[in-house]
């Protein structure tokens, strides 16, 4: 069967729905993958009441709309991030026909233009789940990194035309190397903080196994050029931290209250992981309630003055030159939050050390929470980018200098 025996509208159609229905299960991986949860079992439910969702209630896209951004089940309201990644799956997959199927001789192969299309569907799906999970938990899961590895290396001879396989093994190697030695392990020792996650570097591993070294280099460097561009907006129009700290805590608020479906809404179980938090928090506040309590009553038995001092709030207990620090708060997901520079200062680091948030208490103008920005999702757009309009790309960039 020839691809002009089908018509555009019909590929098309067939690949938005196509793209739409993988958006769904995609919907699926960001909630689970970062939680250690099978994509498999249990079907999909909603997570505030566990009600089983189903399958003409799970209408990619349109779903959403029919139920007006509340569950069905107990009407918790969906996050339409949820529709969005639905959205994007199927243009992205409509994006995709048109250069490998439409795109091609009008009497190539529909079977061998249809494989290479949904091989790059599967990695442009790895590109999206790793964008919404790295924006929400500042990581890239091993599932994509590098099971998507092994396939864009194990599918080589299934596309068409055929790429090199000494160009897809050297982009995958040579870029996984390139950000692990000079921007993990020298960057650390240089500086003592990491410039890249190792998260980073297995993801643009993904990226060279499907797009080859020049793919690879374009995302990095691309992706940093738009990082880059992208700090230095929300530093001037968002003002830097504290626009940070509001979309922050918007983000916090809406998981907190849209405990709903895996295909469509946050996750109650976010927002059961931060109840906990906070109730440690709490504790640790009773317990130093406590401690005041009886620092106080042994000082007034001590002196008088110094019960007076103890009433007055304590001029010495202010200067951050007698400021001690408490101990460092230890996490139950293995987080670490810390108060520093006479407790003007509260940075949050994951279990491996990389800052989450930083909060700074500065005059005059105090900032909010600042929330490290992930590369990931850059990454993710150099590779799009390249994907589509890689050759073009290329050609106008050195035609600035040619």
């Amino acid at each position: 069967m020839f691809i002009s025996d089908l018509p555009p509208w019909f590929i098309h159609a067939s690949a938005f729905v196509w793209g739409s229905l993988w958006g769904s299960f995609f919907n699926v991986a960001i909630y689970r993958w970062p939680r250690d949860m099978s994509v498999v079992t249990p079907p999909s439910h909603c997570t505030h009441c566990q009600t089983e969702i189903p399958a003409h209630r799970n209408i990619p896209v349109l779903g959403w709309f029919i139920l007006r951004g509340k569950t069905a089940c107990c009407g918790n309201k969906l996050s339409p991030r949820y529709m969005l990644v639905e959205l994007v799956s199927g243009l992205l997959c409509v994006a995709l026909a048109q250069v490998y199927v439409l795109g091609q001789s009008p009497t190539a192969s529909l079977s061998e233009a249809a494989i290479s299309t949904l091989l790059f569907f599967f990695f442009v799906g790895g590109l999206l789940i790793a964008t919404f999970v790295d924006l929400e938990w500042m990581e890239i899961p091993d599932e994509i990194s590098i099971g998507g590895t092994a396939l864009g290396l194990a599918t080589i001879s299934l596309r068409h035309p055929s790429p090199e396989a000494a160009d897809l093994a050297l982009g995958a190697g040579g870029a996984f190397l390139l950000v692990q030695i000079l921007l993990v392990w020298s960057w650390e020792r240089i500086t003592g903080r990491r410039g890249m996650g190792e998260g980073d570097s297995k993801f643009l591993m993904f990226i060279g196994a499907f797009l080859g070294w020049k793919g690879a280099i374009f995302a990095l460097v691309g992706g940093a050029m738009q990082g880059t561009v992208f700090a230095l907006l929300s530093a001037v129009f968002g003002r830097g931290g504290e626009s940070a700290s509001e979309g922050g805590g918007e983000g916090e608020s809406e998981g907190e209250s849209e405990g709903e479906s895996e295909s469509g809404g946050e996750s109650e179980g976010e927002s059961e992981s931060e109840s906990e938090g906070e109730s440690e928090s709490a504790g640790e506040s009773e317990g130093e309630g406590e401690s005041e309590g009886e620092s106080e009553g042994e000082s007034e038995g001590e002196s008088e003055s110094e019960s007076d001092g103890a009433s007055g709030g304590g001029s010495e207990s202010d200067d951050p030159d007698h400021w001690v620090p408490p101990a460092p708060l230890a996490l139950r997901d293995g987080s670490r939050a810390a108060l520093l520079d006479g407790g003007k200062r509260l940075e949050v680091e994951d279990d491996k050390g990389r800052l989450l948030w930083e909060y700074v208490s500065a005059e005059p103008n105090p900032t909010g929470l600042r929330r490290a920005i992930p590369f990931g999702p850059f990454l993710a757009l150099g590779a799009l980018e390249f994907l589509f309009f890689g050759d073009r790309l290329i050609e106008a960039y050195l035609g600035l200098f040619l």
